[in-house]
């Protein structure tokens, strides 16, 4: 299984960035993943064109499961 954890964060303008980790650390909390988009944002290191991304928006694990089949 790939997982991909979303780490969605945004400026005042509504200008938005969407970070994506691929096989992030297994067994990460809410908490852990809240701290971290908060610090990402925090830190002001990414910028759009009407403003520093300041805001987290939203985070999500995505889950990808492979079944192969005998052909």
């Amino acid at each position: 299984m790939d997982q991909v954890l979303e780490l969605k964060i945004a400026n005042a303008a509504d200008e938005s960035l969407t970070l994506r980790i691929q096989n992030p650390k297994e067994g990460l909390t809410e908490l852990e993943i809240q701290t971290g988009i908060q610090t990402i944002a925090n830190s002001g290191v990414f910028e759009k064109e009407k403003g520093a991304l300041t805001i987290p928006v939203s985070a999500r694990m995505i889950e990808t499961n492979y079944t192969e089949f005998n052909i």
